[in-house]
């Protein structure tokens, strides 16, 4: 019930992903100009180092090897990888040391852009989440600029622990797939090794988006402090931690597969409705799991509210409104 909700709410909320495609649009914009104009030439010198190296020699033996193994489903001796690993990371050092300095301010850069670039993108999803739940409790509109000067800085407090946490989370999720598929093509067909990789890090984002899932929802609608939001992502039974996971895993399948389908049919074209779509979906998911955790009324259309969305039960508000006025004229 609660997948269903979540996807009748994101329809009756279609409207609004294209105010927040405009700002995810200004938002790239923005820190793709800053990108092009001071990364671009200070890289370029450095990337050419880069391929020029023994590093990138090394890369692209381990990717054919790889490449030819899964092509024909042959398995490739640990000791080998390990070799082929060895003789990257020493390469790999040895560029480091002839090429310090730039590196380490090109990283630094490029890593203060993406964390405001995250934050920016980040205060979109916090204002279409605030604009969900006023639809949700009580149907009313709110205007997207209005939303994002009332929630600035409650925003901000979200995103200081939420993109620290979640890129740490995805930087450590990727470490660990990386190394797990070359030790699984030790011994398995490459192929499974690709299936094994690419389920591990669907369900480390499902575990990722389950944990997380309150923390919006707690300061919009419970108007809780930050400390008190992060605390109630844990306090959660069993029962409702396999619902929530299970539904979250179903959610990220549909949209890597939807997302995927639309950018091979339409060349890129139509992911520009479907990931917007895709994070309203998201968003709506939070807040319909919030609400039937705490037991709140909420509306999934323009006449009907959810009572209890686990037992499916839902009341008609116009109809109920009309019977109150007989009653009254009585």
């Amino acid at each position: 019930m609660i997948f269903r909700n979540a996807f009748q709410v994101m329809l009756d909320n279609f409207n609004k992903i294209y105010k927040y495609l405009l700002y995810r649009l200004v938002v790239i914009l923005l820190t793709g100009s800053i990108f092009l104009a001071f990364f671009i030439p200070g890289m370029t010198s450095l990337f050419d180092s880069f391929f020029a190296s023994d590093v990138w020699v090394q890369i692209q033996t381990l990717a054919s090897e790889v490449v030819k193994a899964l092509v024909n489903s042959e398995l490739i001796p640990f000791t080998q990888i390990n070799t082929h690993m060895q003789a990257i990371g020493a390469a790999f050092s040895e560029f480091i040391g002839k090429h310090a300095g730039s590196i380490t301010l090109t990283v630094l850069a490029a890593l203060l852009l993406f964390i405001v670039h995250q934050f920016l993108a980040g205060v979109g999803d916090f204002v279409l989440g605030d604009m969900v739940n006023t639809h949700m409790s009580c149907y009313a509109e709110i205007n997207f600029f209005s939303s994002l000067v009332k929630n600035i800085g409650k925003a901000c407090r979200f995103l200081v622990v939420y993109v620290p946490l979640s890129f740490a989370f995805d930087l450590l999720t990727v470490a660990v797939c990386y190394f797990f598929f070359f030790f699984v093509m030790s011994f398995l067909p490459g192929f499974v090794a690709v299936f094994l990789s690419v389920t591990t890090i669907l369900c480390a984002q499902t575990l990722k988006l389950t944990f997380t899932s309150n923390l919006m929802p707690c300061m919009i609608e419970g108007g809780m402090k930050i400390r008190d939001s992060v605390k109630s992502c844990f306090k959660f039974s069993r029962q409702k931690f396999v619902k929530m996971f299970s539904g979250y895993l179903v959610y990220v399948y549909v949209v890597v597969f939807v997302n995927g389908l639309m950018a091979v049919v339409t060349l890129g074209s139509g992911i520009l409705l479907t990931l917007p779509a895709s994070m309203l979906w998201l968003v709506c998911m939070r807040f319909v799991n919030y609400y039937t955790a705490t037991g709140r009324k909420y509306f999934i259309a323009y006449d009907t509210i959810v009572l209890n969305a686990d037992r499916g039960e839902t009341e008609k508000f116009f109809a109920n409104n009309e019977m109150y006025e007989k009653t009254k004229m009585r």
